[in-house]
């Protein structure tokens, strides 16, 4: 039995179009994704009103949010929400872009949060703001 949160860096590897390896880091206390790992494409939307325009694609695919840092506030509402909004929509992970300014290839991490109501709670990472570029 495991009583602490362990969050670690992971290297996945994207494959198509190209083969790039991106770094995760684990929102706290984001679940994690058992020991076969997820593999599903990737979605990228920019703010909550596309990931609910987008709803009918998302099903069985991990959403990316790609916001946009303007202010603290503003962009970490996808790192504390975004994987709650993402599974409502039936995904099956989320990734969020770092929430900073400059990123230097650097990931930013902090919490996440689950909501008791929702039955499916989905594994949730950063990634650096220069891979939420590329995957867009």
């Amino acid at each position: 039995r495991v009583d602490r949160r362990q969050r670690q860096m992971c290297i996945r590897d994207r494959l198509h179009p190209y083969q790039k390896q991106i770094g995760v880091l684990g929102l706290g206390p984001s679940i994690g994704t058992g020991p076969n790992g997820i593999e599903a494409e990737v979605i990228v939307v920019p703010n909550m009103e596309e990931l609910q325009n987008k709803a009918q694609m998302i099903p069985g695919k991990i959403v990316v949010f790609n916001a946009r840092f303007t202010t603290y506030g503003a962009a970490r509402v996808y790192r504390s929400d975004g994987p709650i909004e993402a599974s409502k929509y039936g995904a099956v992970a989320c990734l969020v872009r770092s929430v900073t300014g400059y990123s230097l290839q650097t990931l930013h991490t902090g919490g996440t949060s689950y909501n008791p109501s929702v039955s499916n709670p989905i594994p949730a990472a950063a990634i650096t703001v220069e891979d939420a570029e590329f995957l867009q």
